[in-house]
């Protein structure tokens, strides 16, 4: 994994919380490559798997309840998109148990790609409904 996969404000969904979350996302998974690609034991690498899937489904329970609480109109397709995640998730974490060497991999390329393309794509589609207003006088 290069440099290039890290937080930056590019990934800015305007709300504080999200924004600290998925930072702590992108390190997890960036811990994730580092303990695949430093040659680190199964088990190291199950633990760095274990915290980002585990971290991933904190964010989703914090992002959905957000969504609701906001009156967010999309925010049953985005459980869903949640959902499919969690669920492939769960498969990988399954596979890397059972010793399939690739698992581990997969779900790090899993994880990239989702970070990298649902916070840029399907979280900006909540920006307008959660992204803190600017108060009236300062307006």
């Amino acid at each position: 994994m290069d440099k290039a996969f890290s937080w930056n404000p590019n990934y800015s969904v305007g709300v504080p919380e999200l924004d600290h979350q998925h930072q702590s996302l992108f390190r997890l998974v960036q811990e994730l490559h580092h303990a695949i690609a430093g040659g680190h034991g199964q088990q190291v690498i199950a633990t760095a798997l274990n915290k980002a899937v585990s971290y991933t489904i904190h964010h989703f329970a914090t992002e959905e309840d957000l969504m609701q609480q906001h009156g967010f109109p999309a925010a049953a397709a985005h459980r869903i998109e949640h959902t499919a995640l969690t669920l492939e998730l769960a498969e990988l974490q399954e596979q890397c148990r059972r010793g399939d060497p690739h698992a581990a991999d997969k779900c790090l390329h899993t994880l990239r790609v989702w970070l990298e393309e649902h916070i840029l794509h399907s979280d900006r589609e909540y920006m307008p409904f959660l992204s803190p207003k600017p108060s009236p006088e300062n307006a």
